[in-house]
């Protein structure tokens, strides 16, 4: 698990990578950090060279959105202090307007959120091409989007792309969903923008420097509890279970990936792009002993479907295969059914540049 560490306490970025550490001591897995603040600052690329130095952690997350009152001279210098150790640098193109509303007339709470959104994602190209800087473009959606990226890619950018797959579960095949895009659907219709189609998505990431977004989650455990119940019931693991189930359903057994290319998507390739690899993300002497016992069969009595702005009716695909077994440095921390916290050492992981073939 890697997670932002934001910038609480007095800016004082050394404090809250240690306060972080302290919080994560509880996870089930191993983890690391993103290096992130809240405002970009002359000092910002200083923090991001002694972070990767002395605790290994070599991306730092910026979100596009606050771009705009950005000193174009400080994300340069940012920029180029991670080119010169091939640090990954990761933006966040989510839109905040975009994401907030959920009323039935869904519209930009600023008028020119679209615009900033595009030219702050065309200076970082820019620059990531003049620098020869390692970039991952966060979430996605829009075709107007993966064009400028592209473009920036087919001229030589060191660019990575982890797309939105916006999917809905339901309990059956007749509901209506919940968790897909259609507030984003709606403002795309409004702007003349395009969201990547599902066949889109899965012909890009059968390429090396593709990814889909995982749900957000979060394996801390509170001490009390030895095991948590997760079967078929919405609780805080119940994305993460199904986007797996999601994957393989519309993914492999539909014939759009194969079972080898689920695995690179979920395991291989992030360990490679965030420096993980071969400690993660392979089964081989001197790696960690983690890895998932699948089921392919199982019937999880849960439906899904694409979420698509421009689609007059949606396919629903019954939810097939899930994790029967869970092992962490070789230890079972999962067994279908429940976490076992006690069998558990997650610990602090030192991470380094991406690597890719």
């Amino acid at each position: 698990m890697i997670d932002a560490i934001g910038d609480f306490y007095d800016k004082n970025y050394l404090y809250n990578i240690y306060k972080a550490k302290q919080r994560a001591q509880s996870n089930l897995i191993d983890y690391s950090f993103h290096l992130t603040f809240s405002e970009l600052k002359s000092d910002v690329s200083n923090a991001f060279d002694y972070s990767y130095i002395h605790e290994g952690i070599s991306t730092f997350l910026l979100t596009l959105s606050l771009l705009e009152k950005v000193n174009v001279n400080i994300l340069e210098s940012i920029v180029k202090r991670a080119a010169s150790s091939h640090l990954l640098i990761i933006c966040d193109l989510i839109i905040p307007e975009v994401e907030k509303s959920g009323a039935e007339d869904v519209k930009m709470s600023h008028p020119l959120a679209l615009q900033h959104h595009f030219e702050a994602l065309s200076v970082l190209v820019e620059m990531g091409l003049r620098y020869k800087c390692p970039l991952m473009f966060l979430n996605v959606k829009f075709k107007e989007e993966l064009e400028m990226i592209s473009d920036g890619m087919e001229h030589g950018g060191d660019f990575f792309v982890s797309l939105s797959m916006p999917f809905s579960i339901d309990l059956s095949d007749l509901g209506s969903g919940q968790g897909g895009g259609n507030s984003l659907s709606k403002v795309a219709l409004a702007n003349s923008l395009h969201p990547l189609k599902e066949e889109e998505i899965w012909s890009l990431v059968r390429g090396k420097r593709f990814m889909v977004n995982p749900p957000l989650f979060n394996l801390a455990i509170d001490e009390s509890h030895e095991e948590v119940l997760v079967y078929n019931r919405p609780d805080k693991f119940f994305y993460m279970r199904n986007f797996l189930s999601m994957l393989y359903t519309v993914g492999v057994s539909e014939g759009n990936i194969n079972i080898m290319d689920l695995v690179d998507i979920v395991s291989a390739r992030p360990a490679k792009i965030m420096g993980l690899w071969p400690q993660k993300g392979i089964l081989q002497p001197g790696a960690d002993a983690d890895f998932v016992i699948w089921n392919p069969t199982f019937d999880r009595n849960l439906y899904c479907s694409m979420s698509n702005a421009y689609a007059t009716s949606q396919k629903k695909y019954k939810l097939k295969g899930r994790p029967d077994f869970v092992f962490v440095k070789g230890k079972m921390v999962y067994n279908g059914e429940s976490f076992y916290s006690n069998h558990s050492d997650g610990a602090f992981v030192f991470r380094t540049a991406p690597l890719i073939d």
